[in-house]
């Protein structure tokens, strides 16, 4: 090669370049260069020293080094080679020699220079590394020494150094920690209870748990010093969470048979308790710590066999690293090494599982197949930890489809259900590794724009004095950073109290700001009408003008005008809040619908946009009674939300947070549908995260009152406090504030707290007058003090304007009373006056039932003509009709007047002709005052046959009868498999009979009879008569006379039997006595 030769040495100081002379001769002898290299002399001569640059400080060198290590051109590298090498050209051409051949590519293809790493380099790089301090001016040896030793070291440090998030050896610490733990926290939990069951042995019963006994212990204290049992009630309930065991507890404590107990005693035992508790709060407080870490370290194994499991196993191997070099049949029975070696010693069977055999998978297994399972389990544990060891960005999909995997292995186990392949599954998993990464990137990209975004506002608002306002939310004011950015002042008041008239007239645009200004503090302070006077006092009102009123209606419950503003500020505007608008505009339909009872016809055409939109289309439904539809269109609120809130990188917190007022509505609709189950967890869940809104808190709280009823009343008190907090009069509506009242009054009355009741009765009548006064009429029934109860209703209807207006529950609830005290007379009144409601199915019924109790029979047919007339009249074609005219065909025909009833029937049939049910109703009729007319009509009924075709026999004689169960025809079962019949049949034992048995002889008829019912039965005779019994005197001896003589039987005659012959039983031979050797 004739071209020059430089090389680039690369040293703890800095960057060092030299040129190589004579190449050519140099290159053809390489033994003579390696002998020249030793010597300063002669290796002088093969190089020229071209340039030197020291590296800025010691940061700067590691970067360098790093660079170079990794194979990455350096700034500071390029910017060297680019000053001292000359211009590549085609006349002039030369190579770089380099020690590695890393930064040697990455040379050349990004300046262009030819570089090479072989041939006689690396000869000349080691003759310059020998001679450095002498070719390069400023050097010494000892200069060069402690650099490269304290580069090393630096260089040394950043190579070992390991990311903090990810390390796995406080997880080994945690998991050893945590075994220790358990063992202490048992060994401790025991002795407490030992040593406080000395002073009340029964505690140990009712509260099994360690950690519940340990605070009951505390709570208890002394069991003779009770104080309030209210209080120790409540306390209690807190810490065992059953009403009906903190009970329990507080009865075994006055009648426990344990020691007392001195104070000092107890407050060493309370001590202990403390520490016990402690350490189980510190030990559940580590396996979240545990959990955390894991979810860092390994995400893939903890998704796959669970934290704890995962942490064992790492722990076990000592490493991440190291479980994840370990082969499948290694990580199969970590753990049992000692099972394993016996085995091997013994030659016996190896174990199956180790440290895995805690996992789910396991148990769930059968026993056959728990080493497949385990073997399986194994090798899926291996390839996560590979790919949580090596993986860059950590992430639980592959753990999430690796778990997949061996569900469907145990499905296959146990159905035969064939599962996916391997590759088909890793498939998916990098697809959806992919797009999860992206998704990331995404979210990081708009956390970065909003972070921007935030910044140039606030840059913007700091610069600019001045500022507009610009309402977003029906029910919520600005943000609080606008709003500390308008008000100059810290206190309201002083904001109010600005005179806007001081203004000068000419000034008109800054007149109508300070009005502004005013209004919204004034909405700001829940003067809200005050706060519409200030804004309706503007001249020519302005977008921002109108948006604020239109949020001062809504929170002063005045929907139509609230929902007229909208529409014209829809209409009129075109900014960026139209969504907004839109949003508060369908909060607005929801709230007319929910509270004031109007259905908008638009419902279709509210949108779907966004969550918030969804959220009030459901409410629209809620308010029209559509509670499966109001469901459905929550759940698409919820995964909105959810999709919406990520997006923005909201934390997982703040989205549940978000979502609990849709939790809370999906709760009430469930609650309407009957399914108090799933509206309980569903509240309890809401309650859980503890929401920032504290109408969200109240609502939720008042809503598990209502699901409680009658059971659970401590638990309902708690939420009942909850729910009327004096900070919730701003946030809650009328008819909330109301329904919360009343049910506040309710439990009151159910929990025998009367007076307390009474006071909140007056505070409800400010809110709900009739409510009130049926509340305060139920306390006083409770009090048996049902003439007062009555006398208050019949006062409310009295004081009402017109029938129209009074209450209709208030009038069932008198009449209910008036009948429960026997007033029949004036429950009738009652009901015959509620206008159009008296013509209801169920009043009829009840004015026919009573007028028949007391045996006005024409009463109760006026009743009912009455009603068909109104129903006639308003509703001709209803089914009510038909119905009530049957029904007074029927009474008229029991009380003896057929004739009216045919009156009635004939109508019926002239719209009905073919109805047989009306049909046989006036044959019936006819019967009592035509009868060959009933013959004619009878004619008209549809054949029998008709009828009968498809009626199945069968279903009917199997259904309930009204005779009773006997009576019904009992159905085999007709799905039982040939296996189960078969079982069946073998049941069935085999008749055994008897060894004479002569079947052509009929049975003996007595064969069931005792024997001494059979008439063959002979009683043992008494001979106690016939021996010689002495009588009289001791030692007397009978007359010969006295004896009875035995009656002889007559001559021919015999006893001979009636029945026919018998089947004789064969003997029975009698048991040989065995003795036992």
């Amino acid at each position: 090669m004739a071209s020059p030769v430089y090389v680039l040495y690369e040293h703890a100081t800095g960057y060092a370049l030299f040129r190589v002379k004579e190449f050519e001769e140099v290159a053809a002898f390489l033994p003579q260069v390696e002998k020249s290299s030793n010597e300063f002399v002669k290796f002088k001569g093969l190089v020229d020293f071209v340039a030197f640059q020291p590296f800025k400080s010691g940061p700067n060198a590691l970067d360098n080094v790093n660079c170079v290590s990794e194979g990455v051109l350096h700034e500071d590298l390029s910017l060297f080679l680019e000053t001292n090498l000359p211009k590549v050209s085609k006349k002039n051409k030369f190579v770089l020699g380099v020690a590695d051949g890393k930064i040697g590519a990455t040379i050349q293809d990004s300046m262009g220079y030819s570089c090479s790493h072989t041939e006689v380099v690396p000869e000349i790089l080691r003759g310059i590394r020998l001679h450095a301090d002498k070719l390069i001016d400023g050097l010494s040896a000892q200069t060069i020494a402690s650099a490269e030793l304290g580069l090393g070291r630096s260089y040394s440090r950043a190579k070992v150094k390991f990311n903090v998030n990810r390390a796995d050896n406080m997880v080994i610490q945690s998991i050893s920690l945590l075994d220790q733990l358990d063992k202490d926290v048992n060994t401790f939990a025991m002795r407490l209870r030992e040593w406080y069951s000395y002073h009340f042995p029964e505690l140990i019963k009712i509260v099994p748990d360690n950690y519940t006994f340990a605070k009951v212990s505390k709570v208890m204290g002394n069991r003779k010093e009770l104080g309030d049992e209210d209080d120790l009630l409540e306390k209690l309930t807190e810490v065992v969470t059953e009403p009906e065991k903190a009970q329990a507890i507080i009865n075994a404590a006055k009648s426990s048979m344990g020691m007392d107990i001195s104070a000092i005693d107890l407050i060493n035992i309370e001590t202990f308790a403390s520490k016990v508790i402690s350490l189980a709060e510190y030990r559940a407080q580590l396996m979240q710590y545990l959990s955390s870490r894991m979810n860092n370290i390994a995400p893939n194994l903890s998704t796959l066999v669970g934290e704890t499991v995962g942490a064992r196993l790492i722990s076990h191997a000592g490493s991440l690293i190291n479980l994840a070099k370990y082969p499948a049949s290694t990580v199969q029975i970590l753990g049992a090494e000692k099972a394993l070696f016996r085995a091997l010693k013994t030659r016996g069977n190896t174990p199956k599982y180790g440290l895995i055999f805690h996992s789910t998978f396991i148990s769930r297994a059968g026993s056959k197949n728990k080493g497949r399972i385990s073997r399986f389990l194994a090798n899926k544990c291996s390839i996560a930890s590979r790919i949580d060891c090596f993986v860059e960005s950590p992430s639980i999909v592959f753990g999430s489809k690796l778990k997949d995997q061996v569900e469907e292995r145990l499905k296959f186990y146990e159905t035969g259900e064939k599962p996916r392949k391997n590759i088909d599954v890793m498939k998916e998993a990098l697809e959806e590794a992919k797009t999860l990464s992206l998704n990331e990137a995404k979210k990081k990209k708009k956390a970065k724009k909003k972070m921007k975004k935030e910044k140039a506002r606030e840059n913007a608002e700091e610069q600019n004095g001045d500022h507009e306002e610009n309402n977003v939310d029906a029910t919520e004011a600005p943000t609080e950073s606008k709003k500390k950015k308008k008000r100059k002042v810290e206190d309201a008041d002083e904001a109010i109290d600005v005179d806007v008239k001081k203004v000068k007239v000419e000034d008109n645009d800054q007149s109508k700001k300070l009005q502004l200004e005013k209004a919204y503090c004034e909405y700001r302070m829940n003067e809200v009408n005050t706060c519409l006077q200030t804004l309706k006092n503007i001249s020519e009102p302005t977008l921002q003008v109108k948006e604020l009123m239109a949020q001062a209606l809504y929170r002063l419950e005045r929907y139509d005008e609230c929902y007229e503003l909208y529409i014209d500020l829809i209409k009129n505007s075109e900014d960026e809040y139209e969504d907004e608008r839109e949003t508060n505009l369908s909060a607005v339909i929801a709230s007319l619908s929910l509270y004031d009872n109007k259905q908008n016809t638009n419902i279709a055409q509210l949108g779907e946009k966004t969550y918030e939109l969804c959220y009030n289309k459901a409410c629209v439904y809620l308010g029209s009674g559509d509670y499966k539809t109001a469901l459905s269109k929550l759940n698409d609120s919820e995964d909105l939300c959810r999709k919406t809130l990520d997006e923005e990188g909201a934390s997982e917190e703040e989205i549940e947070g978000e979502l609990g007022l849709i939790k809370a509505q999906m709760g009430y609709a469930h609650q309407k549908l009957n399914e108090d189950d799933i509206a309980l967890k569903l509240y309890t869940q809401v309650l859980k995260q503890k929401p920032s809104d504290v109408a969200v808190i109240a609502v939720t709280s008042n809503n598990i009152v209502t699901v409680n009823k009658e059971q659970n009343i401590f638990d309902s008190r708690k939420k009942m406090k909850a729910a009327i907090n004096e900070t919730l009069e701003s946030k809650l509506t009328s008819a909330q504030k109301s329904a919360i009242a009343f049910n506040n009054c309710l439990l009151l009355m159910l929990s025998n707290q009367n007076e307390a009741c009474r006071k909140q009765i007056q505070n409800l009548k400010s809110k709900s007058e009739i409510d009130s006064y049926i509340i305060e009429a139920a306390l006083l029934c409770k009090e048996k003090r049902f003439n007062d109860a009555i006398n208050i209703l019949k006062g409310v209807i009295s004081r009402s304007n017109s029938k129209a207006n009074s209450s209709i529950e208030t009038s069932l609830t008198l009449v209910q009373l008036l009948l429960n005290q026997g007033h029949v007379s004036e429950a009738l009144t009652i009901l015959r006056g509620l206008d159009v409601i008296t013509y209801k199915l169920a009043i009829v019924s009840a004015l026919v039932v009573l007028y028949l109790s007391l045996e006005e029979k024409e009463a109760a047919i006026e009743v009912l003509k009455d009603t068909i007339k109104w129903y006639k009249r308003n509703k001709p074609s209803s089914y009510e009709v038909v119905f009530l005219s049957r029904e007074t065909a029927r009474l008229l025909i029991l009380n003896g007047k057929a004739s009216d009833a045919v009156e009635i029937l004939e109508d019926l049939r002239k719209s009905d002709p073919t109805n047989a049910k009306i049909l046989a109703q006036l044959i019936s009729a006819y019967s009592q005052v035509d009868p060959r007319k009933a013959e004619e009509i009878s004619k008209q009924l549809p054949p029998v046959e008709s009828h009968i075709s498809n009626t199945d026999i069968d279903i009917l004689e199997a259904s309930n009868w009204s005779l009773g169960a006997k009576y019904v025809k009992k159905t085999t079962k007709s799905d039982q498999s040939p296996a189960v019949r078969l079982r069946e049949k073998r049941k069935k034992k085999k008749k055994i009979l008897p060894k004479n048995y002569d079947p052509n002889v009929d049975p003996d008829p007595e064969r069931w009879l005792p024997r001494w019912q059979r008439s063959t039965y002979k009683k043992k005779k008494d001979k106690r008569g016939t021996q010689s019994v002495g009588r009289g005197t001791q030692g007397a001896v009978a007359a010969e006379g006295d004896i009875p003589s035995k009656p002889s039987p007559k001559a021919g005659v015999t006893n001979v039997p009636q029945q026919g012959p018998r089947q004789q039983r064969p003997a029975q031979k009698k048991k040989k006595k065995t003795t036992r050797r």
